[in-house]
């Protein structure tokens, strides 16, 4: 007999705060959505419990957060199942970007509108943020870490010259470089996938491509479009690989395969009877 494993997947999820369109709208205004990097499509998974400006997923513990709407400053595990609340802490502020990097939690903290915006570690179980140190740009709407180069990237909102601009971020003292504008001036949040390309969520309020899907240079920080979706793209996460594990359907070679193997167990099985 013939044993197929099925292939692990990595999962990149997002979060959004409703859709481009009324039809897309969450109860709470918000749902969560498994997204397919090759093709850019999306799949609701279930709604959340409210709007969410960013999520981020701990690799290390199997475990999706998402920071409530700017206003809440609430910190939300979600199942990523459904989209339900598992639990919720207060936070001190809105964690527009966050991003886990070896076992850290960091985060981009506003404690009002357009910022300015601090990079902080945060203690997900409590929501507590320590601020490490002033990015110099109002808000940083995602945080991307690529663990190849070592070096935090971040996109930036705020509504300033510099918003939709992608910079690297000092983890050591906060402070943000910019790399270069992605053309879009409301990238909602940045999140590197399994490939090991930089992707962007814009939101439903882009002025040129909203609720588009980007793919980012790193280098240089422009983007371009992947795909035009129907969500307005708050936040981005990528899952460890075997938490979004797939079924995969045996091809046809392979039930011939199968099948072979069982009609000769059958015809062995046959021959054994005759000789007694």
């Amino acid at each position: 007999m013939f044993l197929f494993v099925s292939p692990v997947y990595a999962v990149m999820y997002s979060v959004t705060n409703g859709g481009v369109s009324n039809e897309t709208e969450g109860i709470g205004g918000g749902e969560l959505v498994s997204i397919d990097l090759a093709t850019g499509s999306g799949t609701v998974i279930g709604i959340l419990p409210e709007s969410m400006t960013e999520a981020v997923y701990d690799v290390i513990n199997d475990r999706l957060y998402a920071q409530g709407s700017n206003g809440s400053f609430q910190l939300y595990e979600i199942d990523p199942t459904d989209g339900s609340q598992i639990s919720v802490v207060p936070t001190t502020g809105a964690y527009n970007g966050m991003e886990f990097v070896d076992g850290t939690l960091y985060a981009s903290v506003i404690t009002g509108p357009g910022g300015p915006a601090d990079l902080a570690t945060v203690d997900p179980a409590t929501g507590t943020a320590t601020i490490i140190g002033p990015t110099g740009f109002n808000a940083v709407t995602g945080l991307a870490y690529d663990s190849a180069s070592g070096t935090m990237y971040g996109s930036l909102g705020g509504g300033d010259a510099a918003s939709g601009s992608i910079v690297t971020i000092n983890m050591a003292t906060g402070a943000a470089t910019i790399v270069g504008p992605t053309g879009y001036d409301k990238v909602g949040s940045i999140e590197f996938g399994s490939d090991g390309n930089l992707y962007g969520g814009l939101t439903a309020n882009d002025s040129t491509a909203p609720g588009s899907l980007i793919l980012v240079n790193p280098s240089t920080g422009t983007a371009t479009v992947v795909v035009n979706t129907a969500y307005s793209f708050t936040g981005l996460a990528e899952s460890a690989p075997g938490s979004g594990a797939q079924v995969s359907v045996p091809t046809l070679s392979q039930w011939a395969l199968i099948m072979l193997s069982m009609l000769l167990g059958l015809m062995v099985f046959a021959n054994r009877k005759r000789l007694f």
